[in-house]
């Protein structure tokens, strides 16, 4: 994950897009066209699979392909970031390096929540 050129990757509007659904799958159809809209109306980049996105409840595949996704329809007009935060450490360098090799330009990350074990 690189910039482009000599501006700075991130800056001004990105959206943390949600995950559309149609009954119980992900409705690319209706996805792709958020993430045009989204773009045609300025964003500056887009949030695939943050906490607005269901990351937390979609399966690997889903995650891939939602990330995926939004890498095509960007086509490198703005800068696509995947949610990869996960509460396991290793989870979440695997997805990031995931969502590199998929194409996207960025990783949201947050700080492994802590989990309290019963006595």
């Amino acid at each position: 994950m690189t910039p482009r050129g000599d501006s700075p990757l991130f800056g001004g509007l990105m959206t943390a897009l949600v995950t559309p659904f149609r009954g119980e799958a992900i409705d690319f159809d209706a996805l792709a066209e958020l993430a045009n809209w989204q773009i045609d109306q300025g964003v500056r980049g887009l949030v695939a699979c943050g906490t607005t996105g269901e990351a937390p409840t979609l399966s690997h595949p889903e995650w891939a392909a939602v990330v995926r996704l939004c890498v095509e329809v960007s086509n490198g007009r703005v800068p696509v970031i995947a949610g990869s935060g996960t509460n396991d450490t290793q989870r979440t360098v695997e997805l990031t390096c995931e969502a590199a090799r998929l194409g996207a330009d960025g990783a949201l990350v947050v700080t492994p929540y802590y989990s309290r074990p019963s006595q």
